[in-house]
C-alpha cells in the first residue's frame, strides 16, 4: 500500500516554487520553531493542540529517530513523531521542541499525519495511516500496514518517558484502510474518526495511487469492557463512492443528539465536471440507530457541482455554527483559474456556508462566501478547513496543495451590504528563499491577537522540514 500522504509529499517536493507565494505582501510571521529532519520530526502536516501551558502538541509525518523501513525519500526519512513545543523560560526567546515519540513503521505505525485529540487526562490519541499488523504491502514511501490508533500517555511521577500503545490495527478489509482526520471524543470514553480507504469490496471511485479498495468508512472506537484489554472497532457505516458520497478521510463533527457530520473528498449525485472521480464531493450526516436498532443512517446534506459557480473536492472539516449549519472549505472549484497538481480539477477553491433547512423544508442550502483567485494576494487550493473568531471572521491557509501560500482572514459583509472580503495575512516567501516556511496546512489556532499554525516545507532546517509558525490576527 502506497501511503495516502506520499503522493502528496511527492507533488509538494517536486513543485517547490509552484506551491510558495510570490512575495511577502503582508503583515510579517515569527518563526516558533524550524524542524530539523531525523532525529527530530519533520513535515508537520496538521493542526495544533493545546497543552494547557502556553505550549502545543502536534505531530509530524516523518523525521524521528525511529528504524523506518522507508528508502525513499532520503530527506524527511523516518516515520514520524509526536512532539511537544515549550514556551520560552523566563528572560530567553528561544521555543523548545521534545519529541515524545518516534514511530519506528512496525506495529507501532506509520506516518501520523492527521494530528491529536488530547482529553481531561492529559492522555493524547491519534492515528496513522501506515504501519500496524493489518496485511497492506510496503513500498519504496510507506511501510507496510493499514493504519493504527493509537495512545500516547504522560509520563508516570518521576519518569520522563511517555508510554505509546496501539488500541487497533486496520486490517484493510471492511473494517477500513488509512485513518484520515484527527479522532473525535465520544460518549464513555469512545472514540470516532474515519479511514479514507477500505470498507465496501466495491467502490465506485477510482482509487487513487496512494489508496487501496474500498471508498471509506466512519467508525468507532469502544474501550475495554471491565476486565478486559482490547479495544473494539466498529464500522458505522461503508461508503460506496456513488450518491453516499467517498473518501471521508477527514475530522468528524459530533452534535448533541449524537450524529456525526463530515466531508467526503468525491462522490454524490452530480456528474462533475471538474474531476475524473464520479461526483464533486458531498457533506453527509450519519444519524444514530433508532431505538432498537443496529444500523447507522446515512443522509447527504449537500451535492457539490463543481465548476464556475460551486465547489469541488471538499479536503475539510466542518466548523459547526452557533446558529446552525456549518463553514468548509473546497480546494477546487469556483471561478478562479487554477490548474490543479496532479488533477483534472478546475477552479482554485471556495470558503462555503451551509445551513440547516428552513421551518417545513428539508433541503439543507449551500452558499459559497468566496472564490479564491490564485493570485499572492489571495492564495488558491485551500485543503483545510476555517477558524471563526468571537467576531465571526474566519481565518485559514491556502498553498499546502498547490498555489500561493497564504494566511488569509474572511471578513463578513456589513450589514446590508453583500459580500465577504478576504484578506492576506502574510504571503510565504517562495521556497527556498527564506527561512519563514512554505505550504501552510492544518487548521489555525487561535491564541490571544496572533494565530499559530504549521507549514509542511521550508523553515531554516531543511526544504522539507517545515515550521510551526505565529502571525498576527
Amino acid at each position: 500500500m502506497l501511503g495516502y500522504v506520499d503522493s502528496r509529499i511527492a507533488v509538494a517536493l517536486l513543485l517547490g516554487t509552484c506551491m510558495a507565494g510570490t512575495a511577502n505582501a503582508a503583515g510579517k510571521d515569527t518563526i516558533l520553531y524550524s524542524f530539523k529532519d531525523s532525529p527530530d520530526g519533520a513535515l508537520p502536516s496538521t493542526s495544533l493542540v493545546a497543552d494547557g501551558e502556553g505550549g502545543y502538541f502536534g505531530t509530524t509525518e516523518r523525521g524521528g529517530s525511529g528504524s523506518c523501513p522507508i528508502t525513499n525519500p532520503k530527506e524527511a526519512a523516518g516515520c514520524g513523531t509526536v512532539f511537544r513545543l515549550t514556551p520560552p523560560a523566563k528572560g530567553k526567546t528561544a521555543w523548545t521542541e521534545t519529541v515524545l515519540y518516534s514511530f519506528k513503521g512496525h506495529a507501532d505505525g506509520a506516518l501520523p499525519i492527521f494530528g491529536l485529540l488530547r482529553v481531561a487526562s492529559g492522555v493524547l490519541y491519534g492515528t496513522t495511516v501506515n504501519g500496524g499488523t493489518g496485511v497492506c504491502a510496503a513500498t519504496s514511501f510507506s511501510p507496510s500496514g493499514c493504519g493504527t490508533v493509537f495512545k500516547l500517555t504522560p509520563p508516570a511521577k518521576g519518569k520522563v518517558a511517555w508510554s505509546e500503545a496501539v488500541l487497533y490495527s486496520f486490517k484493510a478489509g471492511i473494517d477500513g484502510s488509512a485513518p484520515g482526520g484527527s479522532l473525535i471524543a465520544g460518549p464513555a470514553g469512545s472514540l470516532y474518526g474515519a479511514t479514507i480507504s477500505g470498507g465496501a469490496s466495491t467502490c465506485k471511485a477510482a482509487p487513487p495511487a496512494a489508496l487501496l479498495v474500498g471508498c471509506g468508512t466512519a467508525f468507532k472506537l469502544t474501550p475495554p469492557a471491565a476486565g478486559k484489554t482490547a479495544w473494539t472497532e466498529s464500522v458505522l457505516y461503508r461508503f460506496r463512492g456513488g450518491t453516499d458520497g467517498s473518501r471521508p478521510g477527514h475530522k468528524l463533527t459530533l452534535d448533541t443528539t449524537g450524529a456525526l457530520y463530515g466531508a467526503s473528498e468525491y462522490g454524490g449525485a452530480h456528474a462533475c465536471p471538474d474531476t475524473t472521480q464520479p461526483g464533486c464531493g458531498t457533506i453527509f450526516k450519519l444519524t444514530p440507530p433508532a431505538k432498537g436498532k443496529t444500523a447507522w443512517t446515512e443522509s447527504v446534506l449537500y451535492d457539490f457541482k463543481g465548476g464556475k459557480t460551486d465547489g469541488d473536492y471538499p479536503q475539510t472539516e466542518l466548523t459547526a455554527i452557533k446558529v446552525g449549519g456549518f463553514y468548509g472549505t473546497t480546494s477546487a472549484g469556483g471561478s478562479g483559474t487554477c490548474t490543479q497538481p496532479g488533477s483534472n480539477a478546475a477552479g482554485c477553491g471556495t470558503i462555503f456556508k451551509l445551513t440547516p433547512p428552513a421551518k417545513g423544508k428539508t433541503a439543507w442550502t449551500e452558499a459559497p462566501l468566496y472564490d479564491f483567485k490564485n493570485a499572492a494576494s489571495d492564495g488558491s487550493i485551500p485543503v483545510r478547513g476555517v477558524t471563526p473568531d468571537i467576531d465571526g471572521n474566519l481565518y485559514g491557509t491556502t498553498g499546502s496543495a498547490g498555489g500561493p501560500s497564504i494566511v488569509f482572514k474572511l471578513t463578513p459583509p456589513a450589514e446590508g451590504k453583500p459580500g465577504w472580503t478576504e484578506t492576506a495575512l502574510y504571503s510565504f516567501k517562495a521556497l527556498g528563499t527564506g527561512t519563514d516556511g512554505s505550504s501552510p496546512i492544518g487548521n489555525l489556532m487561535i491564541a490571544g491577537n496572533n494565530l499559530i499554525g504549521t507549514t509542511l516545507l521550508g523553515g531554516a532546517g531543511c526544504i522539507s522540514c517545515g515550521t510551526v509558525f505565529e502571525v498576527a490576527k
